[in-house]
């Protein structure tokens, strides 16, 4: 995993999203569009890794939501800084979230809450 920091920190139009996806694929953040400007971001993500044979799963973030392998993953919730939703990258450790990178400058990869993950992998 490469450690990518988001390169616009505005409210309603931040790339942390795009700077986790590059994170965990390896990109620049310059290979990854900004997601937040489409009209459906959700579905330009879905697009998006399409074209490379892939595909974001997002579920809910319940208890015992960390029993699987062992391997990165995207995490949202609310913002420490703002009231909006905020994207870092976490792995899975023996049944424990750990964070292990925060896409905006300077962050400590907190979160006032924990509300989705997203999982990338290849389509079949």
């Amino acid at each position: 995993m490469n450690k990518v920091f988001q390169d616009n920190t505005q409210d309603g139009s931040g790339n942390c999203m795009s700077a986790c996806v590059a994170s965990l694929l390896d990109l620049t953040i310059e290979e990854v569009p900004n997601f937040r400007l489409a009209e459906d971001p959700w579905n330009a993500l879905q697009e998006w890794l399409a074209e490379m044979g892939l595909c974001a799963i997002q579920v809910q973030a319940v208890p015992d939501i960390f029993r699987f392998p062992d391997i990165h993953f995207i995490v949202s919730g609310k913002s420490p800084r703002r009231n909006g939703l905020h994207a870092i990258v976490a792995k899975n450790q023996g049944g424990e979230m750990i964070p292990v990178h925060d896409p905006f400058p300077g962050g400590d990869c907190s979160l006032r809450t924990i509300e989705r993950i997203t999982f990338i992998g290849k389509t079949v």
